[in-house]
């Protein structure tokens, strides 16, 4: 697994319970090799505009990531995974797009900064 990778896991939600669902591999942390990664959902009334990332059929992205439907990156469904956690990799993003996803990120986050 490597950024940009679009894989399948079962993946924490905020009820506790997990869900198997696709997640993009954001970042492999060192030493260990964790993987940062963020849901991805067909839910698309679920998105937050200048936040979360719609990946759509048609777009150039879209064939090469795997996903069967229009899309949402979450930017704000992420958890850190095991890398033995991860099932194999069903497709890849660009790295346009794996740069927009954490630019959007880094963005939120500098919004924290004081």
């Amino acid at each position: 697994m490597t950024p940009g990778d679009i894989a399948i896991s079962a993946i924490p939600q905020a009820d506790g319970k997990t869900k198997l669902r696709p997640l993009a591999v954001l970042s492999e942390f060192p030493r260990h090799g964790d993987l940062l990664v963020c849901g991805i959902t067909s839910q698309m009334w679920n998105f937050t505009e200048g936040f979360d990332v719609p990946l759509r059929k048609g777009e150039p992205d879209f064939e090469k990531s795997g996903l069967k439907r229009d899309s949402i990156f979450r930017m704000g469904h992420l958890t850190v995974l095991a890398r033995n956690k991860v099932s194999g990799s069903i497709g890849k993003i660009s790295d346009e797009l794996l740069n927009k996803l954490i630019a959007n990120l880094m963005s939120h986050l500098a919004k924290s900064l004081r």
